[in-house]
Order: C-alpha cells, then sequence, then structure tokens
C-alpha cells in the first residue's frame, strides 16, 4: 500500500512539473504587462458595475502605458508560438473580464461598489508614469506567482 501512494505521489509531482514545463515562462516586463491588464480590466467591470467615470478617464490619461502593456503581451504571446497573438490578446482579456464580471456578480451591487471604491480612487490618482510604477510595483509583489524565464 506504501509503495502505490509513493508511486501516486510520484506521479502526481511528475505530472505537476511537466504540466509547469509546458506554460510559458514570463520575462519580467511581461509580468508587469498582466499585472497592469488585470488592473485595467478589474477597473473597468467594478466602474462598469458602479457606474462610476473612472475608467474612462483612467484610459484617457493612461491610453499609451495600456498600449504598451498590449504590445508586450501581444509580443508574449508571439514569443511562446501564437500564429494570431492579438487574437489570443484578445480572447486573454475577454477570459479575464468574465472572470472579473463572474466573481464581481455573485456580491450585491453595494458591496462590489464598497470593496471597489479603493481601486477607483487608485485609478483616479494614476497618470501615466504612476500607472508604469504601480505595474512595476505588482509585478515584483506578485513574482512568485509566475514562471519566470531563465
Amino acid at each position: 500500500m506504501r509503495k502505490w501512494v509513493a508511486a501516486l505521489a510520484l506521479s502526481a509531482m511528475v505530472a505537476s512539473t511537466i504540466e509547469a514545463a509546458a506554460q510559458p515562462c514570463f520575462l519580467p516586463d511581461e509580468i508587469e504587462a498582466e499585472q497592469a491588464m488585470l488592473f485595467q480590466t478589474e477597473l473597468m467591470v467594478v466602474a462598469e458595475t458602479c457606474r462610476d467615470p473612472a475608467y474612462i478617464s483612467f484610459l484617457k490619461r493612461n491610453i499609451e502605458p495600456v498600449k504598451y502593456y498590449q504590445r508586450r503581451l501581444v509580443e508574449r504571446f508571439r514569443r511562446n508560438g501564437e500564429k494570431r497573438a492579438e487574437a489570443a490578446l484578445d480572447s486573454y482579456l475577454t477570459k479575464l473580464a468574465n472572470e472579473s464580471s463572474l466573481r464581481n456578480g455573485q456580491a450585491p451591487k453595494t458591496v462590489v461598489c464598497d470593496h471597489g471604491a479603493n481601486l477607483l480612487k487608485t485609478a483616479n490618482a494614476l497618470g501615466p508614469v504612476d500607472f508604469r510604477n504601480y505595474a512595476a510595483e505588482k509585478a515584483h509583489l506578485n513574482r512568485q506567482h509566475y514562471r519566470t524565464c531563465k
């Protein structure tokens, strides 16, 4: 019985190692780009839910960094073999928005808006340089959740 449990544990370890190896790695600026897009997507969903203009004004102020981060992610998809990298980015961003909508949709609107107040406040304070610094800080704080390229 112990041999069977050990073999099962070893199989699970090998499977997770193979799965991790199959997942494309991230370059440091790609982590930053993903963190920026996570922020933008969450902001979009919360602002829409709460009928707050923060998302539109955030985009107007930060269109250049947003475009930069989107280009970085397109390059990442391309580097990882995506033939239609722009379409892959669109699908990815749609997936993020859907996940955020589903997560936020489970709570009453008042709760989403109460919890999202800091996000909206942060978005209203971020200009291009601040947004880049914010994304870089989030990338640094969340780096351990990424498989980084060697």
